[in-house]
């Protein structure tokens, strides 16, 4: 069994832990039971939890998932849009990036 980061502290800190609504930690990969449970939908997630083996910053990973499961694309977008106004925040305050990972993201 692999041992993970998460798996260890969900264990140490099981009687310390608060579970959060989904409108807090929104987990992908649970989100059709998400959503016939609560009616919380992506686009009102206040965070997006990539609980999967596919992460938003793994472009080519991403065009395959969304290829079989048309509803990551919302979060994709989410998450990319967040992406491009941190980075062009950045920009405007004259913050330098040494080495951007642009190459990923999808161009508009």
């Amino acid at each position: 069994m692999k041992q993970t980061d998460q798996l260890i502290f969900n264990r140490v800190l099981a009687k310390e832990v608060t579970t959060l609504p989904p409108a807090d930690n929104y987990l992908l990969a649970h989100r059709q039971r998400i959503q016939k449970s609560t009616g919380q939908s992506v686009h009102l997630a206040r965070a997006l939890h990539y609980n999967n083996q596919f992460k938003p910053w793994e472009t080519g990973k991403m065009w395959r998932q969304a290829s079989r499961d048309g509803a990551m694309v919302p979060a994709w977008k989410l998450w990319s849009d967040a992406y491009f106004e941190l980075i062009t925040s950045f920009l405007a305050r004259g913050i330098t990036i040494k080495q951007p990972h642009l190459k990923n993201i999808p161009k508009r």
